[in-house]
């Protein structure tokens, strides 16, 4: 293995860290002007028309965008562990991401769901205390964590990964061929997640959560992080062929308008349940392009930033460094700012695109001038 390409700086990755970030903003503030999905706050002055283009860019990110996350977070941790050891890493990793999801849980969510959902009809701290009144109230409280519950399971892989090194450390003495995948592996790959998908969509559908991890998509998650780990000692980010990330973009990317059309015959429109769960066909459609959606884009995007945006400008250094922050501060500034032009009544696309650049503005000015700043915070925030 060549150790000099470990440890040389990837600049494409961090870019595409930024992108996937920002796409989180994106995914979030499209859902607060109509698309469908699961959040906070949502305008009530909306469309049918911006429902459906937003939500049809929510199905297109949906697809991907957190898989390739995993994937890239994953990348990270088998180096980050040979570096640290067992013990050194845990501490870390519960550091840097434990102590985030416990000030989420703890002390941001409760503010957001009692200024959204509560108000004036109790005390806060009346409230708060209700939580604990009843197993159900200590399981919402649990569950809590907004959107960083990619954060939580991120740190529940990082038990299971430390767990699998210490019961496989023979596994790591070994060379390991650095040979990129061919296509007929990643089709095989494709049909297993395909398959293990549908599977798992019949009983538990997409949308269904418990302690606000939605498990009907966790098939695809869970294959990637293992991916991600695999694809480190294997040097897979850097020995793609160009002409295989140009091939499985453009099959990703032609396939989603006939997605869309199929979902429209399929009755989405009426009825997108049908797609979501269930032992219907259109379950069956869904699991296998969103399969097929996720490794394409995943494969294409890597090859795409290898080769167009492998290197950093003195600002792109400083936003790149802010992505995390910005990750975990946007919930409370989106909510904030949707909320202050809640009143205001425009065509509501208009509004997400007037919105969705303050908010993605805002988290990195926060993140660089505020909260990096505080003593002792560059431990937790890089």
């Amino acid at each position: 293995m060549n150790e000099e390409k470990k440890t040389t700086r990837m600049f494409f990755v961090d870019n595409l860290r930024i992108l996937l970030t920002i796409l989180v903003l994106a995914h979030h503030t499209m859902i607060t002007y109509g698309a469908s999905g699961g959040w906070y706050f949502r305008d009530p002055h909306t469309d049918e028309l911006t429902s459906i283009i937003l939500t049809i860019s929510v199905t297109f990110n949906q697809a991907f965008f957190m898989g390739l996350f995993f994937f890239i977070s994953a990348f990270f941790v088998p180096g980050s562990y040979d570096r640290k050891g067992s013990s050194q890493f845990l501490k870390d990793r519960f550091i840097r991401l434990g102590i985030p999801i416990l000030i989420y849980i703890v002390i941001v969510n409760p503010i957001l769901v009692y200024i959204l959902f509560v108000g004036n009809e109790i005390s806060f701290a009346g409230f708060y205390l209700s939580y604990f009144q009843s197993w159900e109230g200590l399981g919402r409280f649990l569950g809590g964590n907004g959107p960083l519950w990619f954060i939580v399971v991120l740190l529940i892989f990082s038990v299971f990964y430390c767990l699998w090194r210490q019961i496989s450390k023979e596994h790591f003495k070994k060379e390991i061929n650095e040979k990129p995948l061919l296509n007929k592996q990643i089709l095989f790959i494709i049909v297993i997640m395909a398959g293990l998908s549908f599977l798992v969509r019949i009983w538990i559908p997409q949308g269904w959560e418990i302690f606000n991890l939605q498990l009907g998509n966790f098939v695809q998650y869970i294959m990637m992080l293992i991916l991600g780990t695999m694809a480190y000692r294997r040097d897979w980010l850097q020995i793609i062929p160009d002409s295989q990330g140009k091939l499985w973009l453009r099959i990703a990317l032609v396939s989603f308008p006939i997605f869309v059309i199929i979902g429209i015959l399929g009755g989405a429109l009426e009825d997108v349940s049908v797609f979501q769960r269930g032992l219907t066909w259109q379950q069956l459609v869904y699991s296998t392009w969103d399969s097929l959606f996720c490794m394409g884009m995943s494969i294409g995007l890597i090859t795409l930033f290898r080769k167009k945006f492998n290197d950093q400008g003195e600002f792109t250094k400083k936003v790149s460094g802010d992505m995390y922050t910005v990750y975990l501060i946007h919930a409370p500034v989106l909510i904030s700012v949707s909320l202050l032009f809640a009143g205001i009544l425009i065509f509501a696309l208009l509004k997400f695109v007037i919105v969705f650049p303050i908010v993605v503005l805002l988290c990195i000015l926060i993140s660089h001038y505020i909260l990096r700043k505080i003593p002792g915070a560059k431990r937790i925030l890089g």
